[in-house]
């Protein structure tokens, strides 16, 4: 029987259990991440704060200021203190940016992640639950083998074997019920009784066979 290809609006078919496991994952991650992330972020904070104090270090005569200034850079005009506060903090705001981002984008990656491999758990799930109910309609259609990447395989196979075994007692009492059927015609000239009797034989096994007949599978799990 052919597989059908996942689609996007199918991917959360237990929309309960798969948001809930997904946001408690995320959640967890993103705390985190968060408490990494603000480590960092005071890590680089404080490298700034080492680099204004370095440059607030003034040399203590002009001859040292010229000696220092050629070779470290120093910063000595009030401009050149004032723009390098501005780039401190244009680089801080960068960085928390960047944390920021980063956390987001993880966030939603993490979140897709979590909808798609519960999907595979709710898939069987789904499948199951929906068969459960045609049984319970008298209705046992061929059911479809489990797309490749889906869970609980084992469960599924014990849920499979008893389906078949339903289909093959069905299939059974078709035949019991063809055989009584044709050992009646045989006698001939039948009394209205059970003429009435071999109406209600074929209504139920008409009603048998069409318990085992195929159905289009629902491109739903």
């Amino acid at each position: 029987m052919p597989q059908h290809k996942r689609k996007l609006r199918n991917y959360l078919l237990d929309w309960k259990y798969q948001l809930t496991f997904t946001m408690m994952m995320v959640m967890v991650s993103g705390a985190l991440t968060a408490g990494l992330g603000y480590v960092w972020y005071g890590e680089m904070r404080k490298a700034s704060k080492i680099e204004r104090i370095r440059a607030l270090s003034k040399p203590a005569s002009v001859s040292e200021c010229d000696t220092l200034c050629r070779s470290q850079g120093a910063i000595v005009s009030d401009a050149d203190l004032k723009q390098l506060e501005e780039d401190l903090r244009g680089r801080d705001r960068l960085r928390l940016v960047v944390l920021i981002g980063f956390g987001l984008a993880f966030s939603l990656i993490l979140a897709m992640y979590g909808i798609i491999v519960t999907h595979k758990v709710a898939g069987p799930l789904h499948k199951v639950s929906r068969e459960m109910h045609e049984v319970a309609e008298d209705r046992l259609h061929p059911m479809s083998p489990l797309r490749k990447g889906d869970q609980l395989r084992d469960f599924y196979d014990v849920f499979l074997e008893m389906h078949e075994a339903l289909r093959s007692r069905l299939s059974l009492d078709v035949e019991v019920i063809d055989r009584a059927v044709a050992a009646f015609e045989r006698q001939g000239q039948l009394s209205p009784e059970a003429n009435a009797e071999i109406k209600a034989l074929r209504k139920l096994r008409d009603d048998k066979a069409r318990s085992l007949e195929g159905a289009d599978e629902e491109e739903t799990a």
